[in-house]
């Protein structure tokens, strides 16, 4: 009985600690998105990421994910990303990953508007590495913009 009872709990700290891990994860590469700091892409991306934008071509490999993803704010001066309704489904040494973003956006001078909202859906996939969990897969659906000032 006790192995039961220390198996299920075994379990249930592994699911609880994979969710923590991933959520921060996530966490963290908001906040690299918001400081346009990805000195430590490795330490959230697989070699081997896809993102996909608003159903675009799929983007392939960290080093240029994180070329494009400079490029697509470049326009802004300052962003602020939050997630929520963060959905977390493990599969294993896998995780599918679903979250609202809303980005504020502050526009540089004549480039951009001065002030939008973004609201984004996210599907990301995530996968246990021997250093920890990465992601994998990042597919962003836009579903509202809007402009303000």
């Amino acid at each position: 009985m006790t192995n039961t009872f220390t198996t299920e709990q075994d379990t249930l700290l592994r699911r609880l600690s994979d969710r923590a891990e991933i959520s921060e994860l996530l966490t963290r590469n908001w906040r690299a998105l918001d400081a346009q700091e990805f000195d430590d892409a490795d330490e959230m991306y697989t070699d081997d990421i896809t993102l996909v934008v608003g159903g675009g071509e799929p983007i392939a490999g960290r080093a240029e994910v994180v070329r494009i993803t400079r490029e697509l704010n470049v326009h802004y001066q300052a962003t602020q990303h939050n997630g929520s309704s963060l959905g977390i489904e493990l599969d294993g040494d896998r995780a599918t990953v679903t979250a609202n973003v809303i980005g504020v956006l502050i526009g540089r001078e004549n480039e951009a508007p001065p002030v939008s909202v973004n609201v984004t859906g996210a599907h990301v996939g995530c996968v246990r590495t021997e250093r920890g969990w990465r992601m994998n897969s990042i597919e962003l659906t836009p579903r509202y913009r809007y402009p303000v000032g």
